[in-house]
């Protein structure tokens, strides 16, 4: 057995004339893996020897501490060529969230205090949120133009000795359109419902997608519109734009 990152294993074997791989999948898959390991190691719970780039695992969390941390950084360096998301950029830019919000203008802000009885769901009761909204302005800072991805993560609540969980979780992304040196742009980032599938009983996103046809090229990203069915106007869009209810902010 070869292990390979991301908690997958290889098997070959040739026994008898007959000869196969297995291949298995953990949750600490990608970006997970990577994620997971560098806060284990921050929290004490992991250790790792920047000389012999021995990972090892502590009897007894060390906890956090400056230590850690450099610890963390280190193995970062030594292990991860590119971040998840990165892309090719000859520009810089900078990134200022502008909070979380119920709706897709971004006008209702999240409630700070009684958050967990907002979006807690279970079997036959929905969440009262089942969407967020993270407004992001992204500014270019360099020289040249350039586009950017915004990500999204989360970090679930872990218990001991309960389900396994990554330290992350990429919940939703967005993007800008090409912008100028010191031209800004916000990107609203939608976090979506998950909910249990009622038959298979899988955990799934519940999102849907319509191709809007824009006569008048005066949509924009995060714009709130109103659409009506159409004749098709191409393989996968049967639907035009009737006016834009409300534009972004």
């Amino acid at each position: 057995k070869v292990p390979v990152y991301g908690g997958n294993t290889y098997t070959s074997y040739d026994t008898e004339g007959y000869h196969g791989v297995d291949y298995e999948e953990g949750i600490y898959l990608g970006y997970k893996y990577y994620e997971t390991v560098y806060t284990e190691i921050v929290k004490g719970n992991l250790a790792y020897n920047a000389e012999t780039k021995a990972l090892t695992e502590n009897a007894q969390s060390a906890g956090q501490s400056e230590t850690t941390l450099d610890a963390a950084e280190a193995w970062w360096e030594d292990n991860v060529l590119y971040p998840y998301g990165y892309s090719l950029n000859y520009t810089t830019f900078s990134f200022n969230a502008g909070g979380i919000f119920t709706d897709e203008a971004c006008k209702e802000a999240l409630a700070s205090t009684g958050l967990s009885a907002l979006v807690a769901s279970s079997v036959g009761k929905e969440a009262a949120v089942k969407k967020v909204y993270v407004p992001v302005t992204v500014t270019n800072t360099g020289d040249v133009a350039g586009k950017k991805t915004v990500q999204a993560y989360v970090t679930a609540p872990y218990y001991t000795g309960e389900v396994e969980k990554a330290a992350v979780t990429l919940c939703g992304f967005g993007k800008t359109d090409v912008l100028q040196p010191g031209e800004s742009q916000t990107v609203v980032v939608a976090i979506r419902e998950r909910v249990k599938h009622p038959l298979y009983g899988k955990i799934v996103n519940r999102t849907k997608k319509f191709k809007a046809h824009d006569e008048l090229n005066e949509c924009g990203v995060g714009d709130r519109v109103l659409i009506a069915e159409t004749r098709p106007l191409s393989k996968d869009k049967c639907w035009r734009v009737v006016k834009i209810v409300e534009k972004a902010k």
